[in-house]
C-alpha cells in the first residue's frame, strides 16, 4: 500500500533536496509560517462556491435556510476533521503540499484529528444554534421584505450571547495566528492540543 505521505518524485530533475533529506531522515520540513497563510487562502476560495450557493439558498425559504445552515456545519467537520483524518490535510493544505502528522510524524489520528477541530467546531455549533433560533422566529413576512430588513428582524431576534461567541472565535484565531509566529514548528494552538505538526512533502 502506498505511503499517503512520500514526498512527490519529479521524473525530469529529480528529488528536490527536501525530498532527500526527508527520504533519508524520514522526516518532512516543518511547513513554513507563508504555507500556511497561503493554505488559509485556498481555503477560502475553496469556500467561496459553498458559501455563494447557501446565500442563493436562503432566498427560498425559512426552513430551507434552517437545512442549509445545519448541512454546512456537518460540510465542515468532514472536511476539517474526515479530510485531515483521510488524506492528511484540508483542500487548500494538499492543493500546496502540505500534511497534518503527528509529532513522529505518523498520519494523524482520528482523536488528533477532532482535538484540532474541537475549538472552532464547539465556537461554530453555538452560533449556527443562535443563528437557526433567530431564523425561526422571524415574523412570517420574513421572506417578503428586502436585503436591509431582513438583516435588521435577524438581529432583532439573534441571542445577545451570539456575538459574544462570534468574538471569542475572532480572539481564537488571532491566539492562534501568533502561536504560529512563536515556535519554531510554525505551530498554532490546536496543533499544540492536538499533538500535530503541518510539514511540507514538496
Amino acid at each position: 500500500m502506498s505511503d499517503i505521505y512520500a514526498p512527490p518524485q519529479s521524473s525530469i530533475n529529480g528529488p528536490t533536496p527536501a525530498q532527500k533529506a526527508a527520504k533519508e531522515t524520514g522526516l518532512f520540513p516543518v511547513a513554513t509560517v507563508g504555507q500556511r497563510i497561503g493554505a488559509a487562502f485556498l481555503e477560502f476560495v475553496v469556500w467561496l462556491p459553498l458559501l455563494g450557493l447557501q446565500a442563493l439558498l436562503n432566498n427560498i425559504s425559512n426552513t430551507l435556510d434552517v437545512v442549509c445552515m445545519v448541512l454546512y456545519q456537518v460540510i465542515v467537520l468532514l472536511i476539517f476533521v474526515g479530510m485531515v483524518r483521510v488524506f492528511g490535510g484540508t483542500p487548500g493544505k494538499l492543493i500546496l503540499g502540505l500534511r497534518v502528522v503527528m509529532l513522529d510524524r505518523t498520519a494523524a489520528t482520528w482523536k488528533a484529528s477532532l482535538l484540532r477541530y474541537s475549538v472552532y467546531g464547539a465556537l461554530g455549533a453555538v452560533m449556527c444554534t443562535g443563528q437557526v433560533i433567530a431564523r425561526l422566529n422571524v415574523a412570517n413576512d420574513y421572506m417578503s421584505l428586502d436585503y436591509l430588513s431582513r438583516s435588521m428582524a435577524l438581529q432583532a431576534q439573534t441571542p445577545w450571547w451570539v456575538m459574544l461567541v462570534t468574538g471569542l472565535t475572532f480572539l481564537w484565531l488571532v491566539a492562534c495566528f501568533i502561536s504560529m509566529l512563536t515556535n519554531k514548528q510554525h505551530r498554532t494552538l490546536y496543533d499544540f492540543q492536538a499533538g500535530t505538526v503541518v510539514v511540507s512533502t514538496r
